[in-house]
């Protein structure tokens, strides 16, 4: 018998309808976001950053997609079912000099001037 926080496909299923939403602010004021060294290793080691045109799936306040954008990716667009999130994720992006489209994707159809997978 497996406890479900350790079967992935039962946890999933226990974070639907999870509104991280709730708490953008918090996400926003208090979420560090990832250090330069991950993205120093992306690049080394999986692909270049500089040029790309980049999705960040499940974006919450953008910290993966504004930091691709820092680094001179020509385009960044953020998904994440959260609008409030989103939100967030804009207002930091405005400090940060950035210009990212975000995407909502639940509960209704993608609302993003363009779809994230095509280009």
């Amino acid at each position: 018998m497996t406890d479900s926080h350790s079967d992935p496909t039962n946890r999933a299923r226990e974070m639907r309808g999870v509104d991280f939403g709730l708490t953008a602010g918090d996400y926003a004021t208090h979420r560090a976001g990832f250090p330069n060294s991950f993205f120093d290793l992306l690049e080394e080691h999986v692909m270049p950053i500089h040029g790309v045109r980049a999705v960040d799936l499940g974006t919450g306040t953008g910290s993966v997609a504004r930091t691709l954008a820092v680094r001179g990716a020509h385009t960044v667009t953020g998904v994440d079912p959260s609008e409030a999130l989103t939100i967030q994720a804009k207002h930091l992006d405005e400090a940060a000099r950035v210009q990212i489209e975000y995407c909502t994707l639940l509960p209704s159809p993608p609302r993003c001037r363009h779809s994230p997978l095509t280009s």
